[in-house]
């Protein structure tokens, strides 16, 4: 996956901000608004690189804050999680019948940022035609 791939629309750099910050929290950084002015500037300046350094490796070497980047390391290629968000080319397709496999997933410290990322995309998609969106066995992501 390659959520920032897309922060050179407003919109999504917005979410990404969001979405970023809820990494840090998790992994107990205090969000203050000097850490989301770090992470917003950081955001801007790598939403004009190409799209395939568009990383949280690439953010991570933008944040001018030591505590930032050491609490994205694990998110990093390298780290324990990089290998689901750090990739350089967003792999997920446009078909209209898909099928996330969650199971090695579920109780990892990756979870909640994979599953917001992937329901994020999953709304971007919603056009206003009937959807059937099946959680089997959801309950083990909560």
């Amino acid at each position: 996956l390659q959520p920032l791939a897309r922060i050179h629309e407003t919109y999504e750099r917005a979410w990404a901000a969001d979405w970023v910050v809820a990494i840090l929290a998790r992994e107990g950084i205090a969000i203050t608004p000097d850490a989301k002015e770090h992470i917003w500037a950081a955001l801007t300046s790598l939403a004009s690189a190409p799209v395939e350094e568009r990383t949280i490796t690439g953010l991570s070497v933008l944040l001018q804050v030591n505590d930032l980047k050491q609490a994205l390391r694990s998110y990093c290629i390298g780290g324990p999680y990089g290998r689901l968000l750090d990739a350089e080319a967003e792999h997920l397709g446009a078909a209209s019948v898909q099928a996330f496999e969650i199971e090695g997933l579920v109780g990892t410290g990756a979870a909640p940022a994979v599953l917001s990322y992937l329901f994020h995309r999953i709304g971007d998609r919603l056009d206003g035609r009937p959807t059937l969106l099946i959680i089997d066995e959801g309950w083990l992501a909560l």
